[in-house]
This record gives C-alpha cells, sequence and structure tokens, in this order.
C-alpha cells in the first residue's frame, strides 16, 4: 500500500504544480515511489508594466512571458529589439 509522504509545490514553466510522493514499502523491504504531479488551479495574475523600449520607443509589457529585457540594468528592450540587438 502506498503511503503519501509530505506534498509540496513547483513552479515550472511559470505554472504551479503541486507534488506528491507516495512510498511502498513490499514484503522483501524494497522501496517503490510513485510521484504525482498536478497543475493547480490558481493562476497567477502579472500586473502589467508598461514600459517603452529603449531603441524603437515602442511601447510594451515588461512582465510577459517573452525575451523583453533590461539592458546595463535599467534601459528597456522590447522582444522585438532583444531578439535583434540580442549580442549587446
Amino acid at each position: 500500500m502506498f503511503k503519501g509522504l509530505n506534498p509540496f509545490n513547483i513552479y515550472l514553466n511559470s505554472k504551479l504544480y503541486s507534488v506528491i510522493i507516495y512510498e511502498e514499502i513490499d514484503s522483501v523491504n524494497n522501496v517503490h515511489y510513485e510521484v504525482s504531479m498536478m497543475i493547480k488551479d490558481k493562476k497567477e495574475v502579472k500586473s502589467e508594466k508598461i514600459e517603452i523600449c529603449f531603441i524603437c520607443n515602442k511601447e510594451f509589457d515588461m512582465n510577459e512571458d517573452d525575451i523583453s529585457r533590461y539592458i546595463h540594468g535599467k534601459y528597456p528592450l522590447c522582444p522585438y529589439c532583444s531578439e535583434f540587438y540580442g549580442f549587446y
């Protein structure tokens, strides 16, 4: 019979998963594990952070899951410029 160990949560590809590991010890004291992962129903809503691109002056949302980033920690780059000028 499987016995559930302590459940825990992990983030994978920006989704929250609930993980439970089940443990079973058979008659010869061999230990078997079974892992159960479920996506939690809670959606985490990121607030919009509107920035203006340092190069092309286009407005974009910095909190989207794309390749937008800051160069030198303070100059925002939109996804297009970040990809085009990615080597800087």
